[in-house]
């Protein structure tokens, strides 16, 4: 992990803890903390981490074996969203631990974003295709992007940012508000680059 300030400086380098862990995703909670969502020998967890140092403060949710990967987010109650493969589920766990909800949802990529936003959580299902759904899982909604611009799915500010490649096949970014109308597009430099996964501070 690697934290940078606004200017672009490196201000802390952390090392994952063991060299049978990896990070599947990380985002930001409610509480202000960094989460990562990491596989390790004994299964999957996510951490909550400091800000500061970026060493782990304890393990938010122990999910243990079985097949999970790709995104996670929070909303700002503290609940988790993560996506289960072996079952093509989504699936929402409180801070306890308490699996509180599940949606089959089929295939989705593994580099899909996750992301709250208004009064939805929002899932990437393929570099220009996104289901979104109600908080308590209840079902869910194809959105059609016009390119492939949804490689990385974060929410911030109570927008929508996605990167990929938009309409000219160059790398960009994208914001949309909470009811899915564009903001803006920005091309990369270059824009043979895009960003692949990303997390932001929603609340």
């Amino acid at each position: 992990l690697k934290k940078y300030d606004s200017n672009g400086n490196l201000l802390v380098t952390h090392e994952i803890e063991s060299g049978s862990n990896w990070f599947e995703s990380m985002n930001f909670g409610p509480d202000g903390y960094l989460y990562t969502f990491e596989g390790r020998a004994s299964g999957y967890a996510i951490a909550k981490r400091n800000t500061t140092n970026l060493t782990i403060i304890e393990d938010a949710l122990t999910l243990g074996g079985g097949s999970y990967g790709g995104g996670m987010c929070l909303d700002s109650d503290g609940n988790f969203y993560v996506y289960n493969p072996s079952a093509d589920e989504i699936e929402k766990w409180s801070s306890a631990g308490v699996k509180l909800a599940s949606l089959y949802i089929g295939y989705i990529s593994e580099y899909a974003g996750f992301g709250v936003c208004g009064d939805n959580l929002y899932v990437g299902r393929s570099s220009n295709k996104i289901y979104y759904m109600p908080l308590d899982l209840s079902g869910y909604t194809e959105w059609v992007l016009p390119s492939s611009i949804a490689y990385a799915l974060t929410v911030a500010d109570g927008h929508l940012i996605f990167s990929g490649w938009d309409g000219d096949g160059d790398g960009a970014t994208a914001k949309y508000d909470s009811s899915r109308s564009l903001v803006w597009t920005k091309k990369l430099d270059p824009v043979t680059s895009y960003a692949y996964k990303a997390g932001g501070y929603n609340f």
